[in-house]
């Protein structure tokens, strides 16, 4: 916490390992995710307009859905972290070219742009750093396909049943959402986030650090789904076997989950507009 709280630039702290925004340089774990929501979701890219939420540290994840036929795809997150390093981006397409069947698409979007506004415009890519706002500029019915990759647990307690409102009116009626969302702490894999109370958590100084998740748990996040107007399609829930610390140790204001909510340490969620 003390280190998130210094006045580093965080890209520095990428270059060391510390607070980094996922393993979206990797061609072949980028690859790996889309092709997982995709296939655990029976969504087709093809011309589909696509919006991922929270692409962490590249915009690689909007390449990937292009070769996989994406019309466009639109990548919003809470701040600017991925990176401007092009020689990252040619690699990842180069790793690309030979790993998908067929990478004509990518082929003709090249390698030569002159600039990151230029790779956007050449995989027909808007990138978005300003989280709920961003949302909010999004027209209505404009996206078909939603992802995200354990992103929804960094979203502020306090916005996330209005960022839910917002995913169900920018996807088209039909449009389908997949989400997984991992309920461990971001400290030792486990709940020792919910040892605080509210006030302390949600203060500036540990919502501003690089561990910070909301705390809903898997029955929150389902009632935020359907009051927002989002169907289940698909669920599939991970369990720990026994709860990982003592329930005496969950602060007083928590303890009103049941011992099956706090088990579950992972979600796999797919969700359709009526």
């Amino acid at each position: 916490m003390v280190l998130a709280r210094l006045p580093v630039p965080r890209s520095l702290f990428n270059r060391l390992g510390v607070f980094r925004h996922g393993g979206m340089r990797r061609p072949d774990y980028a690859l790996e995710i889309v092709q997982r929501h995709t296939a655990f979701a029976h969504v087709d890219l093809a011309r589909k307009h696509v919006l991922e939420l929270g692409p962490g540290d590249s915009v690689g994840n909007g390449i990937v859905a292009y070769a996989l036929g994406a019309r466009s795809t639109c990548l919003v997150d809470a701040g600017d972290w991925a990176t401007r390093d092009l020689d990252v981006y040619r690699a990842f397409v180069r790793w690309l070219d030979t790993a998908l069947p067929d990478p004509t698409r990518l082929r003709e979007a090249g390698t030569d742009w002159a600039d990151f506004d230029g790779l956007l415009r050449a995989f027909n890519m808007r990138y978005l750093t300003s989280g709920l706002a961003a949302l909010r500029g999004l027209p209505s019915q404009s996206i078909d396909y939603c992802f995200s990759e354990a992103v929804l647990e960094h979203i502020r307690v306090h916005e996330f049943d209005l960022s839910m409102v917002e995913l169900q009116r920018v996807l088209r009626p039909g449009g389908i959402a997949s989400h997984t969302i991992d309920y461990k702490d971001h400290l030792q894999a486990s709940l020792n986030n919910m040892r605080f109370s509210r006030e302390r958590w949600e203060s500036p100084l540990f919502s501003a650090s690089g561990f910070y998740t909301n705390r809903l748990r898997h029955s929150d996040v389902m009632a935020s789904f359907q009051r927002a107007g989002l169907q289940t399609v698909r669920e599939e829930r991970m369990h720990w076997a026994a709860l990982p610390m003592k329930r005496s140790c969950v602060h007083a204001q928590l303890r009103g989950y049941t011992d099956a909510d706090l088990r579950v340490h992972e979600a796999f969620v797919v969700l359709r507009v009526p």
